[in-house]
């Protein structure tokens, strides 16, 4: 703030100058944040800040990164999500981290319904039996995550899709990716049962 903005000249009114004083003066007051403590005392405020202080994310922690999203690690049934072909954390069959890093679930603006809605989504596999996720023996298990306007399965009733983010945007909004509002904070266990001929999926929190 310029200090020329609080003068008055003589015959000019005072409260437009104290008014400006007065939110000058709660500009400079100082907030609490994460990590931060803030202590009054007559002489002044001090200041403690914790910069290893980490709020709690938990799994399926998604995070949007220009025009694709990391999701942190999470299970289904003690299985680990394949992701473009690789781990969801990362590493190889050795527990080697790989060159690139972490997989990244590609988005796209299409995928949203008129009112500005897409989640990203646990998809997996099951089977048409039992109605258990598939996981071959020696091969990956067919579990993965998906960016959908839609949890309703378009394909079968042995693909279950469950939440673990939304991404809104304004409904105008025809090309952005809007902003993220996790959901999920655990890994799940997955069950499903037959209703009329056709199964039903639950995920409840591990």
């Amino acid at each position: 703030m310029d200090i020329r903005d609080l003068l008055v000249r003589s015959g000019d009114p005072v409260l437009p100058a104290v008014n400006r004083l007065a939110l000058a003066q709660r500009a400079l007051r100082l907030l609490p944040g994460r990590g931060i403590l803030l202590s009054q005392m007559p002489g002044g405020v001090s200041v403690s800040a914790r910069s290893a202080v980490r709020g709690f994310s938990g799994a399926w922690a998604v995070a949007l990164s220009g025009r694709s999203a990391t999701i942190s690690l999470g299970f289904v049934d003690g299985l680990e999500p394949i992701l473009d072909g690789k781990l969801l954390s990362g590493v190889d069959a050795k527990g080697n981290p790989l060159p690139e890093g972490a997989p990244r679930l590609k988005l796209t603006p299409e995928e949203f319904t008129p009112a500005g809605k897409s989640w990203i989504a646990i998809r997996a596999e099951t089977d048409p039996e039992t109605g258990r996720i598939l996981a071959p023996k020696d091969q990956p298990p067919k579990l993965t995550l998906v960016q959908t306007k839609t949890l309703f399965s378009p394909e079968k009733d042995t693909v279950a899709l469950h939440a673990v983010a939304l991404l809104r945007r304004p409904a105008k909004d025809k090309q952005g990716l809007g902003t993220v509002h996790q959901i999920a904070f655990f890994d799940y266990q997955h069950r499903a049962a037959k209703q009329e001929g056709r199964w039903r999926h639950f995920f409840t929190p591990a």
